[in-house]
This record gives C-alpha cells, structure tokens and sequence, in this order.
C-alpha cells in the first residue's frame, strides 16, 4: 500500500478506513441453596465469555501522516543547515484490527520542486526526521520502534512492529524538535515543495 502526499514543505496525510470486530459475553451462574437449617450460600462461580471475530479482508491501514513546514529562511549564500520546523501537523498512524504478521512504515522525500519554475529544483536538500513520540490505545506496547530516517537519501523505515506485536492503533509524533531540512549553499530563491512516499508493508520485520 502506497500513499503519495504532497504539501507546502513537506507531505501530506491520507486516511483509510479501520475494520471492527463483534463482540459477545454470556454468562452463567452455578450457586447451591442452603438446606434446611444450613449456613446460607456466600460464595459461588459464574463464567464470563467473548468471541472476538474478524472480517476475512481485514488489513493493516496507514490512517495519517504529517505535513511539514520548515522556517522560512533568507540566503545569503552559505549553506544553512538544520533549519528548523514550524508546522508538524498529523502522527503517522497504523491501524492494526488483529493482524500478527507485524509491519513497516517506510518514508521516502523526492526533490524540492519551485512551484512558480518546476526547472528550479532545490538539489542537495536533506530532511532529517528523528523518532517521534510513540502512544498506543493498547496495554502492551512492546516490538514497535520508531526509528531515526534521512528520506531524502533512500527509502527509510521509520515505524516498525515486529511479528505478534503493533496490534491495535499505534501514533508517532513527531515534534518541532524533531525535524529538521539542510539547505544548501547553492540554493535559489523560491518556493518549494516535496513529496513524501509513505508506504505501510503488512509482512514480518525483524
């Protein structure tokens, strides 16, 4: 599953759908009255169940990811490096509704594209994102590492569950502080804007 975003600095976000699982509990009481004369009964056992199903296309989501913008800054040609953030808007976000097979979050940037002059391409810049703020709506939150990523390099991971773990909803995000863009010493004045590719593998890491 692919997600392309485009945004002002930096990406864009997308929302798939989350599937649910139905639910029942049932219940019975075994409890024996006192005989005639005997103490009276204070103590007995009741069963409580629940079966949990899932639909058989059932699939782990990519529900969001961030957009970025970076501080608007004035050459004066020297490289300027670790530029910092201004915006960081959604968490990137996997939806798991019970899948064991674990999964992965890779990240990649293409070029800083001037949107007044698409010949003008801002080459050299480097984003570099370090691991955000993991929470999680589930109790057990071990197997899952958000990790530090250079996308504009390679295609990185940058969100991981290992097999029988990162069930449920799980968000990284990411502060201010945490993202950062190099901007060369070659650069021209303009307004740019990259695409990130977030792509969700639904497979076993290690």
């Amino acid at each position: 599953m692919k997600k392309l975003i485009k945004v002002t600095t930096l990406l864009g976000a997308a929302v798939l759908g989350l599937s649910t699982a139905g639910v029942g509990v049932a219940n019975a009481a075994q409890f024996t009255p006192a005989e005639d004369g005997g103490a009276p009964t204070t103590t007995g056992n009741s069963n409580a169940d629940v079966n949990l199903t899932q639909d058989k296309d059932a699939a782990v989501q990519l529900a969001s990811a961030p957009d970025l913008t970076f501080t608007e800054t004035a050459l004066d040609g020297a490289a300027h490096n670790a530029v910092a953030a201004t915006k960081v808007t959604d968490p990137v976000s996997v939806v798991n509704p019970g899948l064991v097979d674990g999964w992965s979050v890779t990240v990649k940037a293409g070029d800083f594209i001037d949107s007044n002059d698409p010949t003008n391409i801002l080459k050299g810049a480097q984003i570099h994102l370090t691991a955000g703020d993991v929470t999680s709506d589930t109790t057990d939150q071990t197997g899952v590492s958000a990790l530090d990523v250079n996308p504009s390099d390679a295609e990185s991971p940058i969100f991981t569950a290992t097999k029988g773990n990162g069930i449920g909803t799980w968000n990284q995000q990411h502060k201010l502080s945490n993202a950062t863009l190099d901007i060369p010493s070659g650069a021209k004045a303009g307004n740019y804007t990259a695409d990130l590719t977030w792509t969700l593998t639904d497979a076993p890491t290690a």
